[in-house]
């Protein structure tokens, strides 16, 4: 058999490990992920001619030099690789057909030499992208200098480099921004988040503007003290001829409203068609928001994102971003106004962006500001949006109430609208409000709906009432946010009847902390029958469901399309029998994946016993089970290893903290990692 990709992968594999692997000598990409495991054999048997590459310690990529290998992946996180490490690493640019390489190698002690050792992977001869992941170590300003050597690569055109948390200063930045000589750069990431670049080093960046063929830029900037100076330094950046694509990220930056002001100068970018900015805790207040919203002028700008969480932004300044609606192209905008003192008034002007004549996708987050009925009532008139068909309303945190909710159930006359997120978490919403939302049903193109309802109180009525979601007659993906809503046993068993949509893929329900009980879990249990239904998740921590509820919820194994199961189960008097009764989900003949969160609940040895039965399912390749605060005990851990031999699994994560585990459970788990073509996660 022919392979084009291998993964070798461990939580737990130290830098210097011993790695056994088989491969064709036409391996394409090798991805080794590690993070401390000591001995990690992986095993590939192939009919093909094949050969065997065996690296005892990073130095021995000296002698392998990868000679088929295209694309190298090195996960070496947490590793202690040192400047020695990076120096072994850089012997990567003698591999001869190597074009794609990304080294992880954040909290490793690698310091400016280290960084001057991996600045020679520029003389690697076909490398044309290349990631650099040094977040938490100590380049300092030499490493910064060092690393922008790697300008002159001949044929890179797609460099990452992230560097937060590295002494990186003023200097260091002057020193990257050489890399706007890059011949072919078209794409480059500099994450320099929590450094100290300041205004002059934001000077500096600004000349990256000068990179001829650069198209794509992000600079992660958050934490640097950039100022008013450094954001009117970085508005240079319109200036960058071919720049399509910008992200600049400058949360906690003091910026203020003369910064803001320096920024919407961006507009005159002539290719700019997609711009991000992260403003958050920057002190941006009306008048910064009236300045922003000069970007509506960008002629190309079709995709805008702001970020202006925790600002003062108010309502002035939501009038003022309003008129975004006149952008002649915009046609995916993003709002993050979280806790910014915006009102109803703030929100009846957001909702004129309802004019704007291209806008398909429009996300608003007015999560924590003071929006009540009459702004929630301003806001459904985006259903007259005449493109409008991805909408998201974050309102989390604000007054909205049942009236809010009545008012927003008329975006079901939305008429292109085919994917709707309302976020209204913690607003008085009551049986009354989730009453009026169940006419979203009735919104003739809506496939995707997802309603957050958690902390408010919905109650059994207002579960009763959103079963009628099934009506909808394009709705193919639902997802209920019900936790903390008086929601008992009566509430589960109308909302079974979600199994009666007849388009219904996918269903996720979060009912933790209701009081569903046993006889609400053999009510969700019906949603076996929902005949398209392939992915599930029912979230039913804290519900005293008991081991008659596990009992009634193994018989989701005879959905006959599910795939995809999440059974979150914690804190729930679930003991040994009801263990015995889940592990007949291995009779489910499609299921794939499989998540069983089953903290802090009363399983034993037994219990465990009874769930490594679920290597006999014929088709499970990922399996999790959190079983952590039971009392599995070494017998339990003996019997968990057993899952070792699932003919199908590939994927596995154990929870097993806090359970009596001792050394003999442990020598027994350890087997797990001897599974041909397992990648096992033990959390103890």
């Amino acid at each position: 058999m022919g392979l084009d990709t291998l993964n070798i992968i461990s939580q737990e594999l130290s830098a210097r490990a011993c790695i056994e692997t088989g491969f064709t000598m036409g391996l394409d990409t090798l991805n080794i992920i590690s993070q401390g495991l000591e001995h990690l054999r992986v095993t590939f048997q192939s009919t093909s001619p094949a050969g065997v590459l065996t690296l005892n310690s990073i130095e021995e990529l000296q002698m392998h030099p990868l000679q088929s290998i295209h694309t190298l992946t090195l996960a070496l996180n947490n590793n202690n690789v040192g400047d020695d490490g990076a120096r072994a690493l850089s012997l990567l640019k003698d591999a001869p057909s190597l074009h794609t390489l990304t080294l992880r190698l954040n909290n490793n002690n690698v310091g400016g030499d280290g960084a001057r050792a991996l600045s020679l992977l520029k003389d690697a001869p076909s490398l044309h992208t290349l990631t650099l992941r040094l977040n938490n170590n100590n380049v300092g300003d030499d490493g910064a200098r060092a690393l922008s050597l790697l300008k002159d690569a001949p044929s890179l055109h797609t460099l990452t480099l992230w560097l937060n948390n590295n002494n990186v200063g003023g200097d260091g930045a002057r020193a990257l921004s050489l890399l706007k000589d890059a011949p072919s750069l078209h794409t480059l990431t500099l994450r320099l988040d929590n450094n100290n670049v300041g205004g002059d080093g934001a000077r500096a960046l600004s000349l990256l503007k000068d990179a001829p063929s650069l198209h794509t830029l992000t600079l992660d900037l958050d934490n640097n003290n950039v100022g008013g100076d450094g954001a009117r330094a970085l508005s240079l950046l319109k200036d960058a001829p071919s720049l399509h694509t910008l992200t600049l990220w400058l949360d906690n930056n003091n910026v203020g409203d003369d910064g803001a002001r320096a920024l919407s100068l961006l507009k005159d970018a002539p290719s700019l068609h997609t711009l991000t900015l992260w403003l958050r805790n920057n002190n941006v207040g009306g008048d910064g928001a009236r300045a922003l919203s000069l970007l509506k002028d960008a002629p190309s700008l079709h995709t805008l994102t702001l970020r202006l969480d925790n600002n003062n932004v108010g309502d002035d300044g939501a009038g003022a971003l309003s008129l975004l609606k006149d952008a002649p192209s915009l046609h995916t905008l993003t709002l993050r106004l979280d806790n910014n003192n915006v009102g109803d008034d703030g929100a009846r002007a957001l909702s004129l962006l309802k004019d704007a004549p291209s806008l398909h996708t429009l996300t608003l987050d007015l999560d924590n500001n003071n929006v009540g009925g009459d702004g929630a009532r301003a806001l459904s008139l985006l259903k007259d949006a005449p493109s409008l068909h991805t909408l998201t309303l974050w309102l989390y945190n604000n007054n909205v109430g049942d009236d809010g909710a009545r008012a927003l159930s008329l975006l079901k006359d939305a008429p292109s609208l085919h994917t709707l997120k309302l976020r209204l978490d913690k607003n008085n919403v009551g049986g009354d409000g989730a009453r009026a939302l169940s006419l979203l049903k009735d919104a003739p193109s809506l496939h995707t709906l997802t309603l957050d309802l958690d902390n408010n109180n919905v109650g059994d009525d207002g579960a009763r009432a959103l079963s009628l979601l099934k009506d909808a007659p394009s709705l193919h993906t639902l997802r209920l946010w019900l936790r903390n809503n008086n929601v008992g046993g009566d509430g589960a068993r109308a909302l079974s009847l979600l199994k009666d949509a007849p388009s219904l893929h996918t269903l996720r329900l979060w009912l933790r902390n209701n009081n569903v009980g046993g006889d609400g879990a053999r009510a969700l249990s019906l949603l076996k029958d929902a005949p398209s239904l392939h992915t599930l998740t029912l979230d039913l921590g804290n519900n005293n469901v008991g081991d008659d509820g596990a009992r009634a919820l193994s018989l989701l194994k005879d959905a006959p399309s599910l795939h995809t199961l999440t059974l979150d189960l914690d804190n729930n008097n679930v003991g040994d029998n009801g263990a015995r009764a889940l592990s007949l989900l291995k009779d489910a003949p499609s299921l794939r994946t499989l998540k069983l969160g089953l903290y802090k609940n009363n399983l034993g040895g037994d219990g465990a016993r009874a769930l490594s039965l679920l290597k006999d399912a014929p088709s499970l390749h990922t399996l999790a089970l959190g079983l952590d605060s039971n009392n599995v005990g070494d017998d339990g851990a003996r019997a968990l290893s057993l899952l070792k031999d699932a003919s199908s699994l590939h994927t596995l994560a154990l929870g097993l903290n806090n359970n009596n585990v001792g050394g003999d459970g442990a020598r027994a788990l350890s087997l797990l990692k001897d599974a041909p073509s397992l990648h096992a996660q033990l959390f103890m």
